[in-house]
């Protein structure tokens, strides 16, 4: 009798615990959506700004990467961008995107793009769950689409107004075409992501290491004829300055801010001062140091995730791995960003249900996506405790190695990519009857692996 009275608790329990997790989900997923309403009221904090702007000056025929500044007091005035001293960080095809937007009154713009954004993260529900091969109605759709609100980077993306959830649809589209064996649309998709937000560089060298001719060929002759255009458009001078000069000169200044954990940041960090809020003082003072491992820690990155992606059996597997890789390559990385890694996050997650979750494991990976979820500025506070001082311009001095907690998110992120080729079969496992199993139904033109 004791042991059928078990047996009859484990489902309560079970059941107890999914209701629990449901309504956590739901709770965090009315904050979120409490916390973009809010944004509205203080449209000019959002980075959408940048893309307006952009949009305004190609509109009127003014130099687009005029510093914002200037470009505000034309467009915006009475709201200074003073907090933006530097031209606009985004590549001219996202001026072409925005161009809608300069119909409208920088208040209007904020809520178009908004809702922009809302069917961009709905479309991304629906293409995820068509790469994962689960169906699913209307209604659950939307409350998936609901729910992920309540994630805190998604939150984070949809207050800010940034351009994180239509990379993803793209990647995703990308992610279809290419498992399906239509190689010159997904890499024209994979070539609009290097023009959006310069993404999708892992996959292609990886498509690349494949022999995936079509799809390389396809990715460079879009990203080169819509450069063909904007030369043509406006002129030689400003697409090579946006790459000699803008981009370079926007990456050096958010370097050395604490919160951008991007792998570009390693150097700054270790061997020359960096920090925002705060100043973070080297472990060890060294320009040359500082200039070699900023391109090193990258380029190895880089190196050890194609080579991962090449010994997975599973196509899903590292097309999530490098498009997740991609975040922390930008030689910008915030907190919304993440939105990139959540399909390799998902994967991982339905790794472990297919392994019956494994105690140790499940306790590791619950803590990492903690870590990855809860508000970026948290670590700064962490950091700020072990304040030793005030530097001349007034701000608090933090020695190396604590400051280095604001690399949480980056470092978390990458134990959970390391998880996710760890427990995925590897192509030497393929022998093993549970692996061939673990092979997700493609026909061989999409699921092709040069070795």
């Amino acid at each position: 009798m004791a042991r059928y009275a078990s047996d009859t608790s484990r489902p309560r329990s079970a059941r107890a615990w999914r209701s629990l997790a449901l309504a956590a989900l739901i709770a965090c997923a009315l904050v979120g959506v409490g916390l973009v309403i809010s944004s509205l009221v203080s449209p000019y904090a959002k980075d959408l700004r940048q893309g307006y702007l952009l949009a305004q000056a190609m509109a009127h025929g003014l130099d687009p990467y005029l510093p914002l500044p200037e470009l505000g007091r034309v467009f915006l005035p009475g709201h200074p961008m003073d907090d933006m001293a530097h031209p606009s960080p985004h590549p001219f095809v996202v001026g072409w995107l925005s161009l809608p937007l300069a119909l409208f009154t920088y208040e209007h713009a904020v809520v178009v793009w908004l809702l922009f954004e809302l069917v961009c993260l709905g479309v991304s529900v629906v293409l995820f769950l068509r790469v994962l091969r689960v169906p699913a109605s209307g209604w659950q759709t939307l409350a998936i689409t609901f729910l992920a609100i309540g994630w805190w980077p998604v939150a984070n993306e949809l207050r800010w107004g940034q351009l994180t959830l239509l990379v993803v649809v793209m990647f995703l589209g990308a992610w279809l075409a290419l498992r399906q064996g239509r190689d010159i649309a997904g890499g024209i998709l994979l070539g609009g992501l290097a023009l959006v937000k310069l993404a999708g560089w892992p996959i292609v060298l990886w498509l690349l290491l494949q022999r995936r001719w079509k799809a390389v060929w396809a990715t460079g002759l879009f990203w080169s004829l819509l450069h063909g255009v904007a030369i043509a458009l406006y002129g030689w001078p400003l697409v090579r300055d946006y790459y000699l000069k803008v981009g370079p000169e926007v990456s050096a200044i958010y370097r050395v801010w604490e919160m951008n954990f991007s792998a570009w940041t390693i150097g700054q960090r270790l061997f020359a001062d960096s920090g925002d809020r705060f100043l973070s003082t080297p472990l060890w003072r060294s320009p040359l140091l500082a200039s070699i491992v900023t391109i090193a820690v990258p380029l190895l990155i880089v190196g050890l995730g194609v080579w991962a992606a090449q010994r997975l059996s599973s196509f899903d597997a590292s097309f999530a791995l490098l498009m997740a890789l991609g975040v922390i390559l930008n030689p910008v990385a915030w907190q919304h960003y993440l939105v990139m890694a959540a399909p390799a996050l998902v994967l991982l997650v339905m790794r472990l249900r297919e392994l019956q979750w494994p105690t140790r494991t499940t306790v590791v990976v619950a803590l990492l996506l903690l870590t990855i979820s809860v508000p970026y500025y948290w670590f700064r506070v962490l950091a700020l405790h072990f304040a030793v001082g005030v530097s001349p311009a007034g701000k608090p001095i933090v020695p190396a190695l604590p400051a280095l907690l604001t690399l949480s998110i980056g470092v978390a992120l990458c134990g959970l990519l390391w998880l996710l080729v760890k427990l995925e079969p590897k192509t030497s496992d393929l022998s093993h009857p549970s692996a061939r199993a673990s092979l997700p139904a493609v026909p061989d033109a999409s699921h092709s692996v040069a070795r």
